[in-house]
């Protein structure tokens, strides 16, 4: 492996999730980098020329009517550069955030890489909730745990998986296994096809971000259920019927196994005066994830996709 300078000819592809006030301070704190973002907007009430003349140098495409997926691969694919980042406006990239993020592109074997998410105190418990079920395992103190192998000089090192938001890869590498998808950039799929490859995915600590914006979409109950299901339906494609149904005995026990994986993270990342509401909203969410799963095996995805926005 060689280890040449960092590339820093990247873009940043950010999805707009909560827009709004969300998407606007988003943009404020990534305002060094502007002329590197192309913004993905969602369901919003203003549209792309509204946001453009307010944020002149940043790129901005109208994704109503299309899941997260579908927006992630367009923005890949209009981006430029060796690198893409994918970021969500839930969250505020921290200082030094764009260097670290080319830091752990050094190795020429990794082929994403992502950093730790911190959860903002001042979100109610619900958002909280949220956060501890999508990225409590990728909380600064807890990410290390998925590591493969011992961190290089720049602090950099191997994982076993990474976060859905705050990653980045090689666009070249990405745009092929993208290539003819009909659904989008799923980074679970896309991570398993780097892995299987022989290639490497890596967690670099300073590229840290601050989950700070209420995803009210995200946090409904039937949201986190289509999730689930949709989990489930790509886990078990081109499996046989049998096979369905050993993973569908084995999702009867995912109430209990996700809520207490969600529920350590929140030990490090929520402050204790919270922890009780928190925990409640933690049971909720991983039970309905867990039932979507269970239906997933069985019936397959049905509309989650489409639901996912």
């Amino acid at each position: 492996m060689s280890h040449t300078a960092a590339p820093c000819d990247c873009s940043i592809v950010l999805v707009a999730l909560a827009g709004g006030a969300a998407l606007e301070a988003c943009l404020h704190r990534m305002a060094p980098w502007h002329g590197r973002c192309h913004v993905m907007l969602g369901e919003d009430r203003e549209d792309a020329a509204t946001w453009q003349a307010r944020f002149p140098a940043v790129r901005f495409a109208d994704g109503r009517g299309t899941s997260v997926p579908v927006r992630r691969q367009r923005g890949v694919e209009a981006a430029h550069g060796q690198l893409v980042a994918l970021l969500e406006d839930t969250s505020l990239p921290e200082p030094g955030w764009l260097k670290a993020m080319c830091d752990a592109f050094i190795d020429d074997n990794v082929a994403a890489a992502a950093g730790p998410v911190r959860i903002d105190p001042a979100l109610g418990a619900r958002y909280q909730a949220l956060a501890c079920t999508e990225y409590g395992r990728f909380h600064p103190e807890r990410f290390p745990r998925l590591a493969l192998g011992a961190p290089n000089a720049g602090g950099t090192q191997a994982v076993s998986r990474l976060p859905g938001n705050n990653l980045a890869y090689r666009r070249a590498g990405l745009l092929e296994i993208l290539k003819g998808s009909d659904h989008g950039l799923i980074e679970v799929e896309v991570n398993e096809i780097l892995k299987a490859r022989g290639l490497s995915l890596a967690f670099q600590p300073r590229m840290a971000v601050l989950y700070a914006a209420a995803d009210s979409h995200g946090a409904r109950l039937a949201t986190r259920m289509r999730h689930g299901r949709l989990y489930a339906s790509l886990r078990a494609a081109g499996r046989s019927y049998p096979a369905r149904l050993a993973l569908f005995a084995g999702s009867l026990l995912l109430p209990a196994v996700l809520s207490a994986r969600a529920l350590a993270g929140m030990t490090r990342a929520v402050k204790p005066a919270a922890w009780p509401k928190t925990a409640c909203w933690i049971f909720l969410m991983e039970s309905a994830w867990a039932i979507g799963e269970s239906v997933g095996y069985l019936a397959g995805a049905g509309r989650s996709m489409e639901a996912w926005h």
